[in-house]
């Protein structure tokens, strides 16, 4: 026999005559691909690629057709941007799945791989693939879960910091979810169609003196503000400002007629994307008096020109919503604000 070729198991090609017997990167993840086509694993992975699309489809079958969805989920809040991040999260989870699932069955593959006994850890590795995949696949559901659920921040901190001065809030919203942070912030809060009947008729507005409606949906604000004018009063309704230019879209055939609308609350008006925006911008609503010390200018020039004056507060008088008309006092009172707090050097 050729010492050359004995030297070798019959399982072994023999090296080249005058050459390397290594492989290049290349051919070596085409020799991987091959082997783990032929083995049970692509398998695997389909399985647990359709185990997770009938879960999806199980959980927004049971969040359409049993659960009252307009209490849990508002899908005409599933905004722009919001359609981006959730995009986003889906290849995210699906690519960060993946790398975590291999890396969970990676000692399983070498094993597999190279022909080794499936006994001590890699049996118990192999056993607890089943439990390590559903924690995986429950941790992916759990953080895509925080993407639908929330709540404008800006309206849970105004309120409370109303409420801390004694001045009654009450926080409507139809979404249940949504209102969980006002509730844990120690809001009253009541979870109703701010349209509906009851809303109107039967719920309790004792001690409250001014109405904003403040939703996605600049149709909904009007209709509101129209409707709670009868309870208090044209002078005291409000809602945000429409969304897009500053007379709305532009077409006459799309936005509100002007007659239909309410006050617009807030100096400067803003809508509720915008509030939202510059609040996860890193502004932070606070309570600011004024003297002759610290004036009106002081409060401007120490804040900056994008502040939002939210309340206005005269010396010995009541609270008042801020808009256009509202005269803001200089060196006196108190106001209520969204502003960005200056970095000290």
């Amino acid at each position: 026999m050729d010492p050359i070729l004995s030297a070798y198991p019959d399982t072994a090609p023999p090296p080249r005559q005058g050459g390397s017997t290594t492989l290049d990167p290349v051919e070596r993840w085409v020799k991987l691909l091959r082997w783990l086509w032929a083995t049970p694993w692509p398998v695997y992975a389909l399985t647990m690629m359709q185990a997770n699309i009938i879960g999806a489809v199980f959980v927004f079958a049971f969040l359409r057709f049993v659960l009252p969805l307009d209490r849990f989920l508002e899908l005409g809040e599933f905004r722009f941007v919001n359609q981006y991040l959730f995009i986003g999260y889906l290849v995210l989870a699906f690519v960060g799945g993946v790398v975590a699932s291999t890396l969970l069955i990676f000692p399983v593959l070498r094993a597999d791989r190279i022909g080794d006994a499936f006994d001590g850890s890699v049996r118990d590795r192999a056993l607890r693939i089943p439990f390590h995949q559903s924690v995986l696949s429950a941790a992916i559901w759990a953080i895509g879960t925080l993407v639908f659920v929330g709540v404008n921040p800006w309206v849970v901190a105004t309120a409370k910091l109303l409420q801390e001065h004694n001045i009654p809030v009450l926080v409507v919203a139809r979404n249940y979810a949504k209102l969980s942070i006002a509730r844990m912030a120690g809001l009253t809060t009541q979870t109703a169609n701010i349209l509906s009947e009851f809303a109107v008729k039967d719920m309790d507005f004792a001690g409250i003196g001014y109405f904003i409606a403040c939703t996605p949906d600049d149709e909904t604000n009007a209709t509101a503000a129209r409707q709670f004018t009868h309870v208090f009063g044209g002078a005291n309704t409000y809602q945000l400002h429409r969304d897009g230019k500053s007379t709305g879209t532009g077409s006459v055939k799309q936005d509100t007629a002007g007659h239909l609308t309410a006050r617009f609350a807030f100096v400067p008006q803003l809508s509720l994307k915008e509030l939202d925006h510059r609040m996860a911008s890193g502004m932070t609503v606070k309570m600011t008096s004024l003297s002759s010390e610290f004036t009106l200018d002081d409060f401007t020039a120490r804040y900056g020109e994008d502040t939002v004056i939210l309340f206005v507060k005269p010396e010995n008088s009541t609270i008042t919503v801020a808009d256009r008309h509202t005269k803001i006092p200089t060196e006196s009172g108190s106001l209520i604000a969204m502003v960005r707090e200056p970095v000290d050097v």
